[in-house]
């Protein structure tokens, strides 16, 4: 292992009553992450600031994905998908036709399209344009997980130990791939190359373009939770890592060279708590002088345990220093969220049935601009 990386924690929260089972991050290092309390919470990676909370889901959330720093898509268990404006946090759209439970969903890299999974047997595509589903597929088992490649021209569909890749030019499966374990993640990392972990906490690296499997590491794990991808660049070098999260509460950050079919950890964390999701976020480029190799400042790595926590691991020019919350530990009030007035109302934070969190509601208004009355009459 390479002494010149470390992790440690950065901050943790206790925000969600329920088991965490999702987490994304925005460009505009925006946290959000859902739960079995049927609740989005959202925080401020910059400031460490709990933002508040979206209550709009009548079920466990499943899901979160975003694209870009404008919208975020939350699937749930009650079978519907929110669209929500980044800048207002409002429910702009409700997509409703799965007739079970949302297990995943995709955002296509052009933002005009999206895939989800469903507990019904099916693959539905939706128009984000239009707002309505294009396309209904029925699969002969319930799948896992789906996600789009980063150039939008394949997508995989994981159904408990098989994967199968998506031509989107031939609306046809032009690779299937079976593995000896259950898959509980999967990242693309090129648009070439796929990355699977899941039980027995094996990592498996397959080539799509000559279809075969052109790698496999054990992480000496139990079993792999969450798994992502990252592509950095400095100067001539041109690296790509494997991020993994492990029910035995391992985060491990691994250096995998697909030229020559190799992966060296770099990092490791014993979090002490058992992993459930994990995701994984580059920070904008830094110009270093006198560095050789790509710097640990640019990753920042979040993953969340079952006790209701979330870590929040950063690694800065190789020295690190553990910081804790603002809202807890200064002066500094936990801010909440100020959402910006639109057009048809204006949405005001509210008290919620979950402590500490905060609903967003539209508040209606008259005519004129101003809060209706009653008048009494005496």
């Amino acid at each position: 292992m390479d002494d010149g990386w470390k992790l440690n924690v950065s901050f943790t929260d206790h925000s969600h009553s329920g088991c965490v089972k999702a987490l994304a991050l925005s460009d505009k290092n925006i946290l959000a992450s859902g739960s079995s309390d049927e609740t989005i919470r959202l925080f401020n990676l910059g400031s460490n600031i709990e933002m508040g909370s979206l209550l709009q889901h009548q079920g466990s959330i499943t899901a979160i994905a975003f694209h870009g720093g404008l919208h975020m898509f939350s699937c749930s268990e009650d079978g519907t998908i929110c669209i929500w404006k980044a800048s207002s946090w409002e429910c702009i759209k409700t997509l409703r036709g799965h007739k079970g439970p949302v297990r995943s969903i995709s955002v296509h890299p052009s933002g005009k399209l999206a895939l989800s999974i469903g507990g019904d047997k099916t693959l539905r595509t939706w128009n984000l344009i239009t707002g309505r589903a294009a396309f209904v597929t029925n699969l002969k088992t319930a799948a896992d997980l789906v996600k789009w490649s980063p150039d939008g021209s394949t997508y995989a569909v994981v159904t408990d130990k098989n994967v199968s890749i998506y031509q989107v030019e031939t609306a046809s499966v032009s690779y299937k791939i079976q593995c000896n374990f259950r898959i509980h993640c999967i990242d693309y990392i090129q648009s070439g190359m796929l990355a699977l972990g899941g039980e027995g906490g094996t990592v498996e690296l397959y080539n799509l373009v000559k279809q075969e499997k052109c790698l496999e590491y054990s992480t000496n794990t139990n079993r792999i939770k969450g798994m992502s991808c990252l592509h950095c660049q400095h100067d001539t070098n041109d690296r790509h890592f494997v991020v993994t999260a492990s029910s035995d509460g391992m985060l491990k950050v691994w250096d995998t060279n697909i030229t020559n079919c190799g992966a060296q950890l770099v990092a490791e964390v014993d979090t002490k708590f058992r992993l459930t999701c994990l995701t994984v976020s580059p920070k904008k480029h830094v110009k270093h002088k006198e560095a050789t190799r790509v710097s640990a400042d640019n990753k920042e790595i979040i993953s969340h345990t079952t006790k209701n926590k979330y870590i929040d691991v950063k690694d800065k020019d190789l020295k690190l220093k553990t910081s804790k919350r603002k809202s807890e530990n200064s002066d500094v009030p936990n801010k909440r969220l100020k959402p910006k007035k639109t057009k048809h109302s204006q949405l005001k934070p509210q008290k919620s049935t979950v402590k500490g969190s905060t609903e967003l509601t539209p508040v209606k208004k008259s005519k004129k601009g101003k809060r209706k009355r009653k008048v009494s009459k005496d």
